[in-house]
């Protein structure tokens, strides 16, 4: 999965490699990853993610991106875009699961909408493989 970091923003985008299985090590360098981009301060934070290449999310990385995200949850909303019909019943129940502010949409542009973004996202801070190296 790649990640880029916008922080005049303070998003997250989250683009999972085509095919993606996402397991307990992504999800647990995933947010080992966001934990660097977002610091110590809990200030608000967005998270975009494209879903279309997911294929399956186990129980490893729900749990793992659940804890992750549920002490996050008061700060923090997430978008996903491109989401197959059972990836959509698998995020929604994330979503009561971990009481996090989180809609899923067809479009990526839908999605950009809802989280109250523009086109320009500006430049990229960082951006990165998780877990490094999955991706050759």
């Amino acid at each position: 999965m790649k990640l880029v970091w916008h922080p005049d923003q303070r998003l997250c985008e989250l683009l999972p490699y085509p095919d993606s299985v996402l397991d307990g090590a992504t999800a647990a360098a995933v947010a080992h990853a966001m934990d660097g981009f977002l610091g110590a301060q809990r200030l608000p934070f967005l998270i975009l993610a494209e879903a279309s290449n997911v294929r399956a999310m186990d129980a490893g990385y729900r749990a793992e991106m659940g804890r992750f995200l549920r002490a996050r949850r008061d700060h923090s909303r997430l978008a996903f875009y491109g989401a197959s019909a059972i990836i959509r019943v698998g995020a929604d129940m994330f979503r009561v699961g971990t009481g996090m502010q989180m809609k899923g949409f067809a479009k990526e542009a839908e999605a950009r909408q809802w989280l109250g973004l523009t086109s320009d996202d500006g430049p990229d801070a960082a951006s990165g493989d998780y877990p490094a190296g999955a991706h050759d």
